[in-house]
């Protein structure tokens, strides 16, 4: 186990684990965006791709997918697929479709997302889709890709992507969202540092603006001793206060991004300014229940990817996750009951 030296918040001391959900024999299963409809189902749209892919399917090959439960701890029964790539060659979401993020926004149904143009980061974006219903159909924004990485040299110069949705208190919309810069370099070995960033726009469905002060959460910032970095942002409002839950890269453990790592929970008045420095969200995955020697050998084993809360009486009710390993040793969703 590792040794972790934050200081958990309560969001972390309310977690319960209760287990694994859509393990799938032919699919792997990322990014699991979990809604209460109103048929009284807990409807979940995630990402999936071919087994045959292994876990590189997400940005060559993935769609977004749509099952149902009776309950959030399952089990959940797949009903149709929502979106895939469009496989027109010219087309921004031509090759892969990925990170879906489903909200309800003044009584219909707003499903942000990221999709890419060459099986590349450099070529990812975010993009919107709309519907009356969870069962759609969903209807893609006209105005897709609605938000876009930076110019080169700016700090968001290589992708925009982990999409987070908020609407404000102040009555704009917010979606926040992961990248790094040195564009032209950083495959070369340039650092990496992943930051977040926020658009805002009047309406749901844009323009949205980035915001001037952006990056808004930087690590860099206070401190240089050890890993920093963080994707994966999900936002929350819950007794006035804004809360961001990312993924730690190692910021608490001193170990690299690639390691099992756990959670960061950031606070903020405005949605703009975060507190710092973040207090523990969730743990790595040996903290709540032991992984086999087949998950151990796992590219990204042991720890918890693209969180994804269900709110309910405008409070946390469940913390959904993505984790490798399981009963096909590939990846699935995973599920934790907020008390």
């Amino acid at each position: 186990m590792r040794v972790e030296t934050g200081e958990e918040s309560n969001f972390c001391k309310r977690l319960i684990p209760c287990g694994r959900i859509l393990e799938d024999p032919d699919y792997n299963v990322w990014c699991n965006s979990a809604i209460d409809g109103d048929d009284g189902k807990v409807h979940i749209f995630y990402s999936r791709w071919l087994n045959r892919y292994d876990h590189n399917g997400w940005i060559i090959d993935c769609e977004i997918a749509h099952a149902v439960a009776d309950h959030a701890e399952g089990p959940y029964i797949f009903k149709d697929i929502v979106l895939d790539g469009s496989g027109t060659p010219d087309c921004w979401d031509a090759m892969t479709i990925h990170n879906p993020t489903i909200h309800k926004v003044d009584g219909r149904y707003v499903l942000i997302y990221i999709a890419n143009r060459l099986g590349d980061v450099e070529t990812t974006k975010i993009g919107m889709a709309s519907a009356d219903t969870l069962y759609g159909p969903w209807l893609p924004n006209p105005d897709n890709p609605i938000v876009d990485c930076g110019s080169e040299g700016e700090w968001d110069d290589v992708t925009a992507d982990n999409p987070a949705f908020l609407k404000h208190p102040d009555g704009r919309f917010y979606i926040y969202y992961r990248s790094w810069k040195n564009r032209s370099t950083w495959k070369k070995g340039a650092a990496r540092i992943d930051k977040v960033g926020v658009a805002i726009a009047d309406k749901v469905e844009g323009p949205y603006i980035k915001h001037p002060e952006n990056p808004v959460v930087d690590l860099t910032r206070f401190t240089d001793t050890r890993p920093v970095g963080m994707e994966d942002p999900y936002v929350y409002i819950e007794n006035g206060k804004i809360y961001m839950i990312t993924r730690d890269y190692g910021y608490f453990t001193g170990q690299g991004s690639f390691q099992p790592n756990g959670g960061l929970l950031f606070e903020s008045d405005d949605g703009i300014h975060f507190i710092t420095p973040p207090k523990i969200a969730f743990h790595e995955a040996s903290r709540y229940f032991e992984l086999t020697e087949q998950e151990k050998k796992l590219p990204r084993f042991g720890r918890f990817e693209r969180p994804q809360v269900l709110m309910r009486n405008n409070k946390p009710a469940y913390l959904f996750a993505a984790i490798r390993g399981g009963r096909y040793n590939t990846s699935s969703g995973f599920v934790f009951k907020v008390i």
